[in-house]
């Protein structure tokens, strides 16, 4: 099993030669982590990036093929060259890849805790020291916030799915989730706990738009950059 995503991307390769030779559309592979409602395996259109990637390409020779796979899967993906284009960021060190940003639309990254009676806020990660914050994330920007949470000592409980992070948080075995605030919010109910037992900080880590990695060696990310670069700009 560990090499199915290896033959998936190697099928769609070849599929999409036998596409560009009949003219149908040709199959983009994406790689993804399951973070509702931004990406959602159990959707029908994946999620909220998804919708806005279909979007992006309705006029082009492009079909999104969506490949969910656990954050430190992808990032193996990505290490190793097998992949064209993903939601998920590369590593800090990875190389020969470009970003293309899909739409103005705010993702707010923060913390979640249990309801308390005290202001949910800081000015230095110090100050919610020594607790513990669940995170699943080993990536670019998202593994910069993780280091800073670290270094200012906090103790990083890692998972790979948000609903284990929610599950943790719902058992008193950690402090915090590091999560968006809309993905916090889908989790927790699609979980069955109530909503009103957590809060989401006032006070943001990051706030970022919806991108697309892609991959300078793959073929199909090539021409993707060609349709992108190609494409009039939206007012």
């Amino acid at each position: 099993m560990k090499y199915w995503a290896i033959v998936v991307i190697g099928l769609l390769a070849l599929f999409h030669q036998v596409c560009q030779a009949n003219g149908k559309k040709i199959p983009l592979p994406v790689l993804a982590m399951d973070y509702p409602p931004y990406t959602d395996s159990d959707a029908d259109d994946h999620g909220i990036v998804f919708r806005v990637l279909d979007e992006k390409l309705r006029d082009s020779p492009f079909s999104a093929t969506a490949l969910f796979l656990p954050p430190g899967r992808i990032s193996h993906q990505i290490n190793i060259g097998n992949w064209c284009t993903s939601f998920y960021p590369p590593n800090s060190d990875a190389t020969g890849f470009t970003v293309y940003p899909l739409k103005e639309h705010s993702i707010k990254i923060g913390l979640y805790r249990r309801v308390q009676d005290t202001p949910f806020h800081w000015k230095r990660y110090e100050e919610l020291a020594p607790a513990t914050v669940s995170n699943t994330s080993r990536a670019q920007g998202l593994y910069k916030d993780a280091l800073e949470l670290k270094q200012a000592g906090l103790q990083l409980v890692r998972v790979n799915s948000i609903y284990q992070s929610f599950d943790l948080l719902q058992r008193g075995r950690v402090d915090y989730v590091y999560s968006a605030q809309k993905t916090g919010e889908t989790v927790i109910q699609e979980m069955g706990f109530r909503l009103e037992d957590f809060e989401f900080s006032d006070t943001l880590i990051s706030e970022f738009t919806i991108q697309l990695w892609l991959n300078k060696q793959c073929d199909t990310s090539k021409q993707l950059i060609e349709f992108f670069d190609s494409a009039p700009s939206a007012d």
